[in-house]
């Protein structure tokens, strides 16, 4: 019968390790973000706002935020648009910034703890994370474009308990 190794807390040094990745994977995302060439500016241009399935989640988050429940204006399952919700009042053209950058955070803090469980060190898995998603445009782009599939990675890696 297989046995899983008992996880302990880290210490205050791998805690600091763990906390600096994480900033460093938020300063990335940050910058790719306003470098974006689809990014709307709010002067007219729509960027990803003018594509498909994001105009549909901005006008449901948009909706959601004026406590407009009207079926016409939730195209998606609603789970997505309604984290956007609260940030659509300060911020209308970027209202899935901080969504999507706690997701990423979260799914970077998920691999790290899944490394952690079988055996690879801290520094090692940051290495892996960054160089495999964070330096990788076409994977890192995923994180930045608003899409309804990028609350799924962090809710599964924590459903399934992999990230305990």
């Amino acid at each position: 019968m297989f046995s899983p190794r008992i996880y302990h807390s880290p210490d205050k040094k791998q805690a600091a390790k763990i906390v600096m990745f994480l900033l460093i994977i938020f300063l990335l995302y940050t910058y790719h973000y306003i470098s974006h060439p689809a990014l709307p500016n709010g002067d007219g241009f729509l960027g990803w706002w003018g594509w498909w399935d994001q105009s549909k989640y901005i006008q449901s988050a948009k909706a959601f935020s004026e406590a407009n429940l009207n079926s016409s204006q939730h195209w998606y399952f609603p789970g997505y648009a309604l984290l956007a919700a609260p940030f659509y009042f300060f911020m209308p053209n970027h209202a899935f910034f901080f969504v999507n950058a706690v997701c990423l955070l979260i799914s970077a803090f998920c691999y790290l703890r899944i490394a952690r469980y079988f055996g690879v060190r801290t520094v090692a898995a940051s290495l892996v994370f960054a160089f495999s998603t964070a330096l990788n445009p076409t994977i890192f782009e995923q994180f930045v474009i608003p899409w309804s599939a990028t609350v799924h990675l962090p809710c599964v890696q924590t459903a399934t308990g992999t990230g305990r």
